[in-house]
């Protein structure tokens, strides 16, 4: 028997996705967008008789038997005849088959296979980058086991992630440090996201209050169709065992989609590899080849600004600058190992809110020049340096790749 957990505190909190809408939004607009408090018209593998996605067989699936008896349309579908129901199905016509499924299906519809987080269905691909795959789930019967999380600071007082269903995946697969992104977008109902750790690839054990929560989210909130739906991304560890719990807000469901994707340090934005700090006496230098086909373009910032061609491959560095004051100095890819034309972009701030601080393709400075043309790039530290993470992306012109060598150094002139 399913129910719900009492709040729990967890040891080695990590939360990387947050809610960003503030609460009122959600209560100004309970449905916002989705079906609210209720489930939406979605087929239900496990209980073809239920055409309107209720999460029950009853009269009302009997009279939608009785008002479309006879042919489907051509091509027929779930979609196109949902009053179809038939066990064996397919025969693309309403009939006294289909009267019979709506009898001995009536009732409750059971819950889906993977409604408890010991039946969790396997969610993996790949242990290359965009190595993970996209699972459709209907939530309309099912029901919620998992606990009550008030740490990830949901929205509008609602801790609970309602009518769940659940997905695992190891890490046996992944070389170190692989980032994950998970989300919902394309789900038509208000989602909600967690997802929890234990060590060893066959570690997960359930209640998912035994495990260590990694990360959750409520809202993605970039204004997209996306909004409402939820994204998480962490890095994964290697050698280990992850449930992903997905349900709904404030008692919502329905029909929706998991996506998966991972990547490679380096690779976005939020999987940039930490150089450290710059100071007058130590430089940063950092090497890779874009090549690779784990090297893909970017999803997140998808273009430099300094070029209309679209820059294909992209890589990811952050680091931060060790002078209180003013300075001078420059990120820059003129290096004798840099052996393709580049594009350097130098951001600022968080990769949820990058400011761009310079972008070049082409430096005309004499060490830039790649076989007597002006190939590689070079972008100026700004004169004030501010706190926090500058990040730096790697692309190349038109497309190009190859062997990089990035080089970071500056004086300090406080």
């Amino acid at each position: 028997m399913k129910f719900v957990m009492s709040s729990i505190l967890f040891s080695g909190l990590v939360i990387l996705g947050g809610n960003v809408h503030a609460q009122v939004s959600k209560k100004a607009a309970p449905d916002d967008g989705g079906i609210a408090g209720g489930a939406a018209n979605c087929f239900v593998s496990n209980c073809p008789a239920d055409t309107n996605g209720s999460a029950s067989v009853n009269v009302d699936d009997l009279l939608a038997i009785i008002n479309a008896w006879g042919d489907c349309p051509r091509p027929c579908s779930p979609a196109t005849c949902p009053s179809d129901v038939a066990p064996e199905g397919g025969d693309c016509a309403v009939n006294v088959d289909d009267l019979l499924g709506i009898i001995n299906g009536w009732g409750a519809c059971p819950p889906p296979p993977n409604d408890d987080c010991s039946g969790a269905e396997h969610f993996q691909g790949g242990g290359s980058t965009g190595g993970f795959a996209t699972k459709a789930f209907c939530t309309a019967s099912a029901t919620t086991d998992g606990p009550a999380t008030p740490t990830c600071n949901f929205c509008c007082g609602d801790p609970t992630i309602h009518n769940d269903v659940w997905y695992y995946f190891n890490t046996s697969e992944f070389g170190p440090n692989y980032w994950i992104e998970l989300n919902t977008c394309g789900t038509p109902f208000d989602t909600k996201i967690a997802v929890y750790r234990a060590s060893g690839i066959g570690g997960c054990s359930c209640p998912a209050g035994n495990m260590t929560l990694v990360a959750c989210n409520d809202d993605i909130g970039d204004g997209s169709a996306c909004n409402l739906n939820s994204r998480v991304r962490f890095q994964a560890s290697a050698l280990s065992c992850y449930r992903v719990r997905v349900g709904g807000f404030n008692g919502q469901s329905g029909p929706g989609v998991l996506n998966g994707r991972s990547f490679r340090m380096g690779d976005e934005c939020f999987a940039a590899i930490d150089l450290g700090t710059v100071t007058a006496n130590t430089n940063l230098t950092a090497s890779a080849y874009t090549g690779s086909e784990e090297v893909t373009a970017g999803t997140v910032v998808t273009q430099a600004p300094c070029t209309p061609f679209p820059d294909g491959r992209d890589y990811w560095y952050k680091f931060q600058i060790g002078c209180g004051g003013n300075v001078i100095g420059s990120v820059n890819t003129c290096d004798f190992f840099t052996d393709f034309d580049t594009i350097l972009t130098l951001y600022r701030g968080t990769c949820e809110g990058l400011v761009l601080v310079g972008c070049n393709d082409d430096s005309t400075l004499a060490p830039c020049q790649l076989n007597g043309q002006p190939r590689k790039s070079l972008v100026d530290l700004p004169n004030a340096a501010q706190a926090g993470y500058y990040y730096v992306r790697i692309s190349g012109y038109q497309g190009a790749v190859g062997v990089f060598k990035v080089n970071i150094g500056l004086s300090c002139l406080n």
